[in-house]
């Protein structure tokens, strides 16, 4: 019996990795379709970042452009907990992180530039500055 118990959890595993990567394919189509129909790089950013929140079933998110020439960071858009796509400075408004700032300010560049692919982080969960 417990050989039959094993299957169904590996079989549930396999279907629960199916079913997330037709999500993010989804998720990638609707992109695509997207940068097709509109130039704008703020609306591709927004639309991109609230498929990315809801794949990630996040709250809020700011996008920053780094700056290779001059090592730093410049706000761009941010999408607020309702879903609002808003306009460079996005969610830093009002904060010293809405001018341009050297990128390696914090151990946490360290990671994002060495790291490839997707990445999450969790304001809640994680210190970066670790």
């Amino acid at each position: 019996m417990a050989r039959s118990q094993q299957d169904y959890a590996d079989l549930q595993a396999e279907r629960d990795r199916i079913a997330a990567t037709v999500r993010a394919n989804e998720a990638l189509k609707r992109s695509l379709n997207q940068l097709a129909g509109d130039r704008q790089l703020d609306a591709l950013l927004g639309y991109v970042v609230r498929e990315a929140l809801q794949l990630l079933q996040g709250a809020c998110a700011q996008v920053f452009l780094f700056d290779a020439v001059s090592n730093t960071m410049t706000s761009s858009i941010g999408v607020d907990r309702e879903g609002n796509v808003l306009a460079a400075p996005g969610l830093t408004q009002g904060t010293p992180m809405e001018q341009p700032f050297p990128a390696n300010i914090t151990k946490a560049w360290e990671r994002v530039i060495n790291h490839r692919g997707s990445l999450y982080f969790d304001i809640e969960q994680e210190n970066l500055a670790r």
